[in-house]
């Protein structure tokens, strides 16, 4: 009798964890799809950001961007990306499993396959009027502290709800005011620009 406990023991644990290992499993298979529909941008002004060649990185905030006359220092500038997504397709399939051991669906997003940054005006003396400056600018996912080089970013780019924001790194050669133009290159071969005009932006 004890043997037979024993088997039957066994067996049922065999099963349910069988079971178990591939509705967790397939958690991971991502059955809600969103996609990118629009983009829009606001322009703000910073405070309290690690500027450039200072240690404070503990808060910032933002203000609305208001030009002014000797325009404002590159590093305290900030262009904030907002993405609109919508639902393209998800699966509503109801699993005991996955519910009783609060395995939680996955999301797929849509991701960069390049990113350009350009300015009406010539930056610096590397990068002149229509040039790429996404390698001069850092960018910060929803809310970081931290800002990433935007090529590292780009290694593996999703598009969510959250915004993107975008800072210089580096300044001008000398005051001018900008007309920027960011376009988000999908890998599904779609475009996204936006165009964000009158910034005056100073080296100090």
């Amino acid at each position: 009798m004890k043997k037979i406990i024993i088997v039957l023991s066994t067996w049922i644990f065999f099963c349910v964890g069988s079971a178990i290992t591939p509705s967790c499993e397939s958690c991971n298979e991502g059955p809600f799809n969103f996609k990118l529909v629009s983009i829009a941008a606001d322009v703000k002004k910073i405070s309290g950001i690690e500027l450039v060649g200072s240690q404070q990185v503990a808060y910032y905030t933002t203000e609305t961007y208001v030009a002014q006359t000797n325009g404002i220092r590159y590093d305290s500038i900030g262009i904030d990306l907002f993405h609109t997504i919508e639902l393209l397709s998800y699966d509503t399939r109801i699993n005991f499993l996955n519910a009783a051991f609060a395995c939680s669906p996955a999301t797929n997003y849509q991701q960069l396959a390049d990113m350009q940054i350009m300015s009406s005006e010539n930056y610096s003396e590397g990068y002149p009027a229509g040039s790429d400056l996404k390698e001069l600018m850092t960018i910060r996912q929803g809310y970081q502290l931290q800002g990433r080089y935007i090529l590292a970013f780009l290694s593996n780019a999703e598009l969510t709800e959250e915004n993107l924001f975008f800072t210089f790194e580096f300044p001008p050669s000398q005051t001018k005011i900008h007309d920027i133009t960011i376009t988000y290159r999908l890998l599904d071969g779609r475009e996204f620009n936006v165009f964000v005009p009158g910034l005056k932006i100073s080296p100090a």
